[in-house]
């Protein structure tokens, strides 16, 4: 008895419904096959041609969902939307400042000056230096998922999405790297700690000149992202409820995916 059929009656027979298991079993350990393996499975006689062929299948369409994964999240995203909310002051009563008040933790002291701030604050993205891997996949059941962000609180900078973009991943590569700046030496040092939460300016020998801050940020509820799932451009957009300073813990408010998104696409 070959061991793709032994593993089968073993997990049909200790596990109610095994077949679906024994499927996925079987698939898992075909896909792992290493060149190897392959030529001593067919000293033993197995049909290596066929393991071949599903084994491509599989990869095929794993591509193929992936493409039409990032096609549909193209598509789902519209952050022109948010054009028509930039102007301040707000209006503390329009549904753009109210439904951001709904989803985000109002303060119980001081709510008065935090609603204020948010009819001022500009609109600010935030670029994804690192996240919590199950933000990437559709889920509407998870909470609290932390981040790692680099907003720009200067206006000529605070959606220029490819200079923000730029700055987080030269944050993520200094974070591999044994030759840290002097400027970024205490950022990187708490970015390396999964545990730690902070707020740091970054150093100009990243930034270039233009102000920067790379903050940590917990999603409180991952059905709040467009579709239940990071943006594929790995933008978030905030308002700000409170001036950022040195390691005092950064207050951005998320702002509702209806405002980025677009209706009627399903990831």
């Amino acid at each position: 008895m070959g061991i793709l059929e032994t593993i089968g009656r073993l997990m049909m027979k200790l596990v109610p419904g095994g077949g679906a298991l024994q499927a996925q079993m079987t698939e898992e350990w075909e896909d792992n096959l290493s060149p190897e393996d392959m030529v001593e499975l067919a000293k033993q006689g197995y049909d290596i041609e066929g393991i071949k062929a599903r084994v491509a299948e599989r990869k095929e369409k794993r591509e193929r969902e992936q493409r039409e994964f990032i096609e549909k999240s193209t598509q789902l995203l519209n952050f022109d939307k948010l054009n028509d909310y930039l102007a301040t002051p707000r209006d503390p009563e329009s549904d753009f400042i109210q439904d951001t008040i709904k989803m985000n933790t109002t303060p119980l002291l001081g709510k008065s000056d935090w609603v204020k701030n948010l009819c001022n604050s500009p609109v600010l993205y935030g670029a994804i230096v690192q996240a919590h891997g199950s933000l990437y996949k559709p889920d509407a059941s998870n909470n609290m998922l932390g981040t790692v962000v680099v907003i720009s609180p200067d206006p000529e900078y605070a959606r220029k999405t490819d200079w923000l973009k730029g700055v987080a991943a030269k944050i993520g590569k200094l974070k591999e790297s044994s030759q840290v700046p002097a400027d970024c030496k205490e950022l990187i040092h708490k970015l390396r700690d999964s545990q730690s939460i902070f707020c740091f300016k970054v150093g100009e020998s990243v930034t270039g000149g233009p102000e920067a801050w790379c903050v940590t940020y917990t999603i409180s509820k991952q059905k709040y992202l467009p579709q239940a799932c990071m943006p594929i451009n790995r933008i978030l957009p905030f308002l700000l409820s409170r001036e950022l300073k040195h390691q005092i813990t950064a207050s951005l408010e998320l702002i509702p995916a209806k405002y980025y998104s677009n209706e009627g696409i399903t990831l």
